[in-house]
């Protein structure tokens, strides 16, 4: 096996991502409340999103994974083996529209999880 090798974990990398964001808010580093824009570079759509709506699934981000590939087995097929760079993601996400960021609507997304500094795909 090839030490530079890759593995798709998916969803795995969003425990890592949430254990750090949590020990930086424990930390005093980081605000579950405030905006994410406020910490990370790039512009979310809407700037009532915080830390809190990306870790609790409510942020209203489209889920990238919808618009990778046309959902049949060919269009998964099509893409499995391509590495999409983080932008393309993020350009992924904005095709689609999801709901605003809202305290009673939960949607997963993986694009929330990427914003959020995780890895997921």
């Amino acid at each position: 096996m090839d030490v530079r090798a890759r593995f798709r974990i998916g969803s795995v990398s969003n425990t890592f991502s949430s254990v750090v964001l949590l020990q930086l808010v424990q930390e005093g580093r980081l605000e579950l409340d405030a905006p994410v824009n406020r910490h990370l570079p790039g512009p979310l759509p809407d700037d009532r999103i915080t830390v809190r709506h990306l870790l609790t699934h409510r942020s209203g981000l489209a889920d990238y994974t919808n618009a990778m590939f046309e959902q049949t087995v060919p269009g998964f097929e099509a893409v499995r083996n391509r590495v999409f760079s983080y932008q393309e993601l993020v350009d992924l996400s904005h095709q689609t529209s999801g709901p605003r960021a809202s305290a009673s609507v939960t949607a997963s997304s993986d694009t929330a999880y990427r914003r959020s500094g995780g890895e997921s795909t």
